[in-house]
């Protein structure tokens, strides 16, 4: 049991409320002038927050559920809108990375028709071929496919291409590895692990998962050091779906909780945007927007975290 459960609690639904405030800036299909690619790529990661509280229901608080709910209606609204669809079967470039938004959404809306029938276009046009084709995209790809039933990914198959990323690395450790690379494995491990659903052991060796258990430990601790809310949420989601218990996961979300603002965001650490306060995008845009931007993705995955944390200590 979490001791803070009380507390914790109230962070999310603070958390989720400022999502639900600032959902016309996650539609793709409003008209405001806000950036395009943030908006389809913030458009994204949010079905993933619905697909995730929704599946630890049970573990979260209703009014957090309640809201989920209410933003997967609008979530399928868009996605149905012949506005949204028809526009990346004309301009397939469009289609990132609102493909993983579709298969997102007929995840958490099984039953719907019209998602299934889009689905399989899109796969028989090809659309659903990473841009960049490294070995972690394609893993990705074949995952959500595999997840929605558009296509098979045998369990062998996991195994060789997992390997082929930074998962087989020789040297799994936290001085060797860059930012890219640390996302690299806590998506690989999302995936390999289906969110917590599959023991990994099933695909790489008891001496290759000890090895990892040690570097989310070690990782963990020096993104707690960084003050990273990103990675370190992310990590949180690893260690709970490895089903790890560790004196470092308890403080991690702690301290995850003690950087909430009162807003309800988890604010991105100032060192992983500050030399992007000078792009182009933010000339003229007002603080609003600009803190908006630097701070939803953060806020996104704090909230995954603390649905996966809450779930594991339920």
């Amino acid at each position: 049991m979490i001791a803070n459960k009380m507390v914790y609690n109230s962070a999310i639904v603070k958390s989720v409320d400022w999502v639900a405030e600032n959902w016309d800036y996650f539609n793709p299909l409003n008209k405001d002038p806000f950036p395009v690619k943030i908006k389809n790529k913030s458009f994204a990661e949010l079905t993933l927050v619905i697909l995730l509280g929704l599946k630890y229901k049970t573990s979260i608080p209703e009014q957090v559920t309640a809201v989920l709910e209410k933003l997967n209606e609008k979530v399928l609204e868009v996605v149905k809108n012949p506005l949204f669809y028809e526009d990346f079967f004309i301009n397939p470039a469009q289609f990132k990375p609102l493909d993983v938004a579709l298969i997102l959404c007929s995840l958490v809306n099984p039953d719907d028709l019209l998602l299934k029938k889009m689905l399989r276009k899109a796969y028989d046009r090809g659309l659903f071929t990473p841009v960049v084709a490294s070995t972690f995209r394609v893993y990705e790809s074949d995952y959500l496919l595999a997840l929605c039933g558009i296509k098979e990914f045998p369990d062998e198959e996991k195994t060789a291409i997992a390997m082929k990323t930074v998962l087989g690395g020789e040297f799994l450790n936290m001085v060797s590895m860059n930012r890219p690379e640390e996302y690299e494995l806590t998506h690989i491990l999302f995936y390999l692990s289906d969110w917590g659903k599959d023991d990994i052991s099933r695909f790489i060796s008891q001496d290759r998962l000890k090895l990892v258990k040690e570097a989310l430990v070690l990782l963990t601790g020096k993104n707690l050091l960084l003050k990273n809310n990103d990675l370190l949420s992310e990590y949180i989601m690893n260690m709970c779906d490895l089903n790890m218990d560790h004196a470092v996961l308890e403080l991690a979300y702690a301290r995850l909780m003690e950087s909430q603002r009162e807003d309800g965001v988890f604010a991105a650490a100032a060192y992983t945007y500050e030399s992007k306060l000078g792009a182009e995008i933010f000339k003229n845009m007002d603080p609003y927007k600009t803190d908006l931007i630097l701070h939803y993705h953060t806020t996104f995955v704090g909230l995954m975290a603390s649905f996966t944390y809450l779930d594991k200590y339920n």
